[in-house]
């Protein structure tokens, strides 16, 4: 593997069906909390009628949340596999994910602020505690030797989802739902069907996870032993 060529090492990297999932996955989160994080002061001012300074407040009380996700998740998914759940860091990361898409909706049909606060913060933990479960499970399914190149496609592939995020959240807000009063709130809950289509790769990949887990540690073990690997 360290002998590939780039397009080589990409065209392998791709034909690791967890691996693809969980890229597309990521993708889809980033996408959604960039849409959240250019949009969400603006959003929850037009939805719950706080001015901007409670509307910043509201959310630093939400980023708590995504800080507790990244806690808990971090050692969650490790436990899980500890206690012989092989798919465990990647279920974890299929139920946040879940959550996330989940919790968002009640949180976009009401127009009270406290009432929508626990959903927020809710989805803001399923949105962050996804991400160091699946940061794991990427290194048990990719042979070492092409770990770096692995994280130069997600990264290339986030980043693109994370750069058009803007702008679609823009266009659906201003030309779909005509920019009213409450074109983001549709805005946001039509783009929560890509979230929730993140949480059903990460249900795929629990089928696909063990074979390639398998598979790189055959690899590694075929290093080990002196055998010679593509």
């Amino acid at each position: 593997t360290r002998r590939m060529g780039f397009w080589q090492a990409v065209r392998y990297i791709m034909s690791i069906r967890t691996n693809v999932a969980m890229i597309v996955a990521s993708a889809l989160s980033y996408f959604y909390l960039t849409g959240v994080q250019t949009f969400g002061a603006e959003m929850v001012h037009q939805q719950y009628g706080i001015n901007t300074a409670l509307s910043n407040l509201l959310l630093l009380v939400v980023g708590l949340g995504a800080i507790i996700g990244i806690l808990i998740n971090n050692r969650l998914g490790d436990t899980l596999l500890h206690r012989r759940f092989l798919n465990g860091r990647v279920f974890v990361a299929a139920i946040s994910a879940a959550i996330a898409a989940g919790a968002f909706v009640p949180a976009l049909l009401t127009h009270h602020p406290l009432r929508a606060l626990p959903y927020l913060v809710l989805a803001a933990f399923g949105l962050s505690a996804q991400n160091p479960p699946l940061n794991a499970a990427r290194l048990d399914i990719m042979p070492a030797p092409l770990w770096g190149r692995a994280e130069g496609v997600r990264t290339f592939l986030r980043t693109a989802a994370q750069a058009l995020a803007p702008m679609l959240f823009g266009f659906t807000s201003d030309y779909v739902f005509g920019g009213g009063q409450h074109a983001l709130r549709w805005t946001f809950l039509v783009m929560l069907v890509p979230l929730a289509v993140s949480a059903l790769y990460l249900f795929r990949a629990l089928r696909t996870y063990p074979r390639d887990v398998a598979t790189a540690a055959a690899f590694h073990d075929d290093r080990t032993t002196g055998g010679r690997a593509a």
